[in-house]
């Protein structure tokens, strides 16, 4: 039987150390590959806000709507783990509030709205884009950019935190 932190269970002693760990090296992974991918939209955000050809501004935009797309999907899984498994394990652990993940969740539901916006935007315009709607897209994608990176450095205080307690208490 599979339970988890959100079925109320305690991990029993000897499967704390392995859930920390196993937990950290998870995230670190994962938003490395999730900083890779914002650092491409952010670029790509960058590049459509000051190219001056329109043929190559408009391939920008739709390579930014194809990573958006992709980054959306890759978000949420992580956003699913961290919920039902990490943060609720990590609260325990840290003797932190319980609703961890709600309370840092925000910097999603904001960054989430921009890239929503951008992509209902980048539906609604017809190709090719005029310079100054490019533009406007770009930055919904920069604010996007700017909560996520938040977000990701509240979880590595997090992670650091867990780590430092469990190498601490040599658990």
């Amino acid at each position: 039987m599979n339970h988890t932190l959100s079925d109320n269970m305690i991990p029993p002693p000897e499967m704390r150390q392995l859930m920390a760990e196993t937990g950290a090296s998870r995230v670190i992974y994962e938003n490395d590959l999730l900083r890779q991918r914002l650092q491409r939209l952010y670029s790509l955000a960058c590049d459509v806000r000051h190219e001056s050809e329109d043929a190559i501004l408009n391939d920008k935009i739709r390579q930014l709507y194809d990573e958006i797309q992709s980054l959306k999907s890759e978000w949420n899984e992580h956003d699913r783990w961290e919920k039902l498994e990490l943060f609720p394990y990590a609260s325990w652990y840290l003797g932190l509030e319980p609703d961890l993940h709600r309370s840092i969740e925000q910097e999603y539901g904001l960054a989430g709205k921009y890239l929503h916006l951008f992509v209902v935007q980048a539906d609604r315009l017809q190709q090719p884009y005029p310079r100054s709607e490019a533009t406007r897209l770009a930055s919904y994608v920069l604010y996007a950019y700017a909560a996520l990176v938040n977000r990701l450095e509240e979880e590595d205080q997090i992670i650091r935190s867990l780590e430092d307690r469990s190498n601490r208490y040599d658990f």
